[in-house]
């Protein structure tokens, strides 16, 4: 298995493992707003700077976010609920 610092390039992949790892180490909630808030800066550089090097920037960003919000809210949603069904129901609603 090669580190993330042996490779050439990360891919989408290994950003997943990292707000994994970022999730269990400091909670969903705050797992949940990092992402959210990649989301929001990617918004906010092309609202600002859809110039240069910024789309680039944005690009990582959002790519930060874009998977790891399907695993982070139906885990958020099955420490909250009293339930296993409604976690589940919310699991397969996401992937719709």
């Amino acid at each position: 298995m090669k580190f993330i610092h042996q490779r050439e390039q990360l891919n989408e992949g290994d950003l997943v493992v990292i707000v994994g790892w970022l999730s269990d180490r400091t909670g969903l909630r705050a797992a949940m707003f990092l992402v959210y808030g990649c989301v929001v800066m990617a918004a906010l550089i092309f609202v600002i700077q859809p110039s240069g090097y910024w789309p680039l920037v944005a690009a990582v960003l959002f790519s930060t976010a874009f998977y790891p919000i399907f695993g982070l809210i139906p885990a958020y949603v099955s420490k909250v609920a009293s339930s296993s069904a409604i976690a589940v129901s919310i699991f397969l609603v996401s992937l719709m």
